[in-house]
Parts: structure tokens; sequence; C-alpha cells
């Protein structure tokens, strides 16, 4: 992942900083965090990404709309989720990876590296 841009929309502060710190500290990635749909839409609009790591639910807003971004453009992502009923409701991106929090960060990296391969 060295050198790679991901963009992460989580709202969790702590899980935000520890996946900044596990991809670019010890990986290499450059590293956006974005804490709402909207600050990842407009972190799109200025950088290009290389992939992409998608809480489901930010603060009650659906991280949707990025994801709908994020297909258009043909950018990989995965979904992050700490809700069973949130794995099951992205039915219109039935192709995308989940990861079920909580997560370990070595699943995360494997999770990335697959997907961006791929």
């Amino acid at each position: 992942m060295k050198d790679r841009t991901i963009l992460v929309l989580e709202d969790e502060f702590i899980i935000a900083m520890e996946l900044e710190d596990v991809l670019g500290m010890e990986h290499g990635a450059h590293v956006h965090i974005a804490s709402t749909p909207q600050a990842a839409l407009d972190i799109l609009e200025r950088y290009p990404v290389d992939g992409a790591i998608l809480d489901v639910n930010i603060a009650g807003e659906s991280s949707f709309p990025v994801a709908r971004v994020l297909s258009e453009r043909g950018i990989p992502f995965l979904f992050a989720t700490g809700c069973e009923a949130a794995s099951s409701a992205v039915g219109a991106f039935s192709e995308v990876p989940v990861l079920a929090k909580p997560y370990t960060m070595s699943s995360v990296v494997a999770a990335l590296r697959g997907m961006m391969r791929a």
C-alpha cells in the first residue's frame, strides 16, 4: 500500500486515528480522514484516491452517497459496520466487501490489499 491514497470515512475518532496510524505510518499510505459523508465528498473533489474504507452509518447518515461516487469513478472501496442489519442493507453494493466491527487492523490491511489488486 506504499504511496497509495486511502479515504477513510469514519465518525469514531479513535478508530479513524488507528487506521491513519496503521495505514500511514506502518504501510506508507497517504490517508485522508473524513468524519461526515460531506467531508468525504469534499475530499474526493480535491484529491485523487486509490481506495476507501466507508463506515456504513456515520452519526445517523448513510455513507451510500460516497459509495455511489466511488463506484462511478471506478475506485475500489469496502464498507465497515458494527451493525448486522447494515451489512444486509448494502444491497445496491452487494459486490463490495464488508468488514464487521470490531475488526483487526490486519484484516483491514488484507482487505484493502486484496481489493486494490482486483
